[in-house]
């Protein structure tokens, strides 16, 4: 697993061959098995070092088209699961802001910054996302996440 992991992020990252990116361990998430069809499950990896990680991590999301095998390959922070289940929530509000080409930002731990052309707001809930945009002509609905990351 360390291997592949070395040699995608090397390959799709551009990354220096002679910099070593400290990989301790990696191991895939514990979820069951997706169907056949369905993308795999995530990879969690930890680093030695806290500079390696953060600067793979800016550099695949400045990067934006990471594909690995015609799949798209998402990189982010490994989150604990009431922080993904309360990110979740902002899944319909970012859909709508990439559609009109809104820039927004998800800080953390579970926040969405929205750069409007004449302000930028900052929503401590989906709920107070999903009334705001309402209020500026943006109807969306507000995605309650199952109860576990297993359903």
């Amino acid at each position: 697993m360390m291997e592949f992991l070395e040699k995608m992020l090397r390959e799709k990252l551009e990354l220096q061959t002679s910099q070593s990116l400290q990989i301790e361990k990696a191991h895939r998430a514990l979820a069951p098995r997706p169907p056949e069809n369905a993308p795999p499950r995530s990879i969690v990896v930890n680093f030695l070092s806290y500079r390696m990680k953060e600067e793979i991590l800016r550099t695949a999301w400045r990067k934006k088209d990471f594909v690995w095998q015609e799949r798209r390959v998402n990189i982010d922070h490994d989150y604990a699961p009431d922080i993904i289940r309360k990110r979740k929530e902002y899944t319909e509000a970012k859909k709508l802001l990439t559609e009109k080409k809104i820039k927004f930002q998800t800080p953390f731990p579970a926040k969405l910054r929205v750069f409007f052309p004449d302000v930028t707001r900052v929503y401590n809930t989906a709920e107070e996302a999903r009334k705001d945009l309402a209020v500026r002509g943006f109807p969306i609905t507000v995605i309650q996440p199952p109860g576990t990351l297993m359903e």
